[in-house]
């Protein structure tokens, strides 16, 4: 029995290098405008004007009514990410939502049901809790799948906030948050924290808006400390420091290891090189110009059947024994 489970498995863990696997998709970035929460979808970002899709203002599931948002004052949508399964996230904050919500709410929506034909209409997760003045960006950890956001503390000179928030309410309807710590550690502060991004490893990026530069951290998922100053000259674009930028979305592209930013400043979606400067200009944002919070759709990694079916054969010799 144990050489038939191991003839078996093993099989199974070598078919994908014997029979080639499908070229991997044209990675899609998919964000909401965050002043008239449209949602929009790029087929590919790299040749953005003849890509673009506007799915049109989205809507919320009111007891069963797709209810308009509530726009203008200070309520914006700026944090955004997709989970496995094409499972978006993102949060409504700046003024009551209605329907007996709060001013800050996580809402979820199942990007494979989108269409042109129809409104999007997403659902109501629950009010989020915290100690945080402004949630700012949403991020899935791509191994725990755990939810990562960042929230701005309100003063401009003090470092910004790392938390783990629920995908599902909990007690009352509320969406529970955790506090892992403040971004400050290592003679590092991330200030002003305006987006978040994993890569595929569980690599952790924050951008921020630090007078009087844009500056991109690498900070510790488990403490929120900054483990090191990746670009503090994110202004240089195109071989051009002098532009004024605001960097304020994050995404990586796991298709082809990319590090996406958005500059709000000028409309412009920006190739982040992970190093000092030298960021590239992808082009102008359609018809989406404060497009600060956006992402790509997670994609398993084709070594990860494998690496399970490995970890299933030794609970097999465990219970065989």
């Amino acid at each position: 029995m144990k050489r038939l489970n191991l003839y078996i498995l093993t099989t199974l863990a070598l078919l994908p290098l014997i029979i080639p696997l499908p070229a991997r998709a044209t990675p899609k970035l998919w964000g909401v405008d965050a002043d008239d929460f449209h949602l929009f979808l790029y087929g590919d970002y790299e040749n953005m004007g003849t890509t673009f899709t506007n799915y049109g203002a989205m809507q919320w599931d009111n007891a069963g009514t797709p209810t308009a948002f509530l726009t203008g004052g200070q309520r914006e949508m700026e944090s955004f990410c997709i989970d496995y399964g094409g499972i978006a996230y993102f949060i409504y904050d700046g003024g009551a939502l209605g329907g007996g919500y709060g001013d800050t709410v996580l809402l979820t929506l199942d990007l494979n049901q989108v269409s042109t034909a129809s409104t999007p209409v997403a659902t109501v997760v629950g009010d989020v809790g915290g100690t945080y003045s402004e949630p700012t960006g949403l991020a899935i950890h791509p191994i725990s799948c755990l939810m990562y956001m960042t929230g701005k503390d309100g003063n401009n000179n003090t470092s910004d906030e790392l938390y783990l928030i629920d995908k599902v309410a909990g007690g009352g309807g509320s969406v529970g948050t955790q506090l892992i710590g403040e971004m400050t550690g290592n003679g590092l502060d991330v200030l002003k924290a305006e987006d978040l991004a994993f890569t595929l490893d569980g690599t952790l990026y924050v951008t921020s808006d630090r007078p009087p530069v844009n500056v991109l951290h690498e900070v510790d998922p488990a403490t929120g400390i900054p483990l090191a100053l990746i670009d503090n000259n994110m202004q240089y674009v195109d071989g051009d420091e002098s532009e004024t930028v605001k960097f304020e979305g994050l995404a990586w592209d796991h298709e082809n290891s990319q590090l996406i930013s958005s500059d709000t400043d000028h409309g412009w979606l920006v190739e982040i090189t992970l190093g000092n400067g030298n960021n590239a200009n992808l082009g102008t944002i359609d018809d989406a110009l404060d497009m600060e919070g956006f992402d790509f759709p997670l994609v398993p990694e084709p070594g990860l059947p494998v690496l399970s079916l490995l970890a299933a054969w030794g609970l097999l010799r465990r219970k065989s024994r």
